[in-house]
């Protein structure tokens, strides 16, 4: 049974912040790496472990290198999710 839209922006929230060391009142659907201080390259690498830890999986070269914006961590977790 696929999850809800809204359980998938709370998990990608929870990723992202917890990635990003930023409050999730500060994520938003336009996050972007080009607009976010913290998201450099730790903050990246830190996103895709948290990916990776959370659905026990390794993301691709050319997954990791998409992580790029708010849309692209949704639909990497969305995938997850509903696998």
């Amino acid at each position: 049974m696929p999850i809800d839209s809204k359980n998938i922006h709370h998990e990608t929230n929870k990723l992202l912040s917890a990635a990003l060391e930023i409050e999730s009142d500060e994520i938003t659907e336009d996050l972007h790496i080009d607009n976010t201080p913290s998201w450099d390259s730790f903050g990246h690498l830190r996103l895709v472990v948290g990916i990776e830890s959370k659905f026990n999986v390794q993301l691709k070269p050319t997954e990791i290198e998409s992580i790029l914006d708010y849309q692209s961590i949704y639909a990497i977790v969305d995938r997850f999710i509903n696998e």
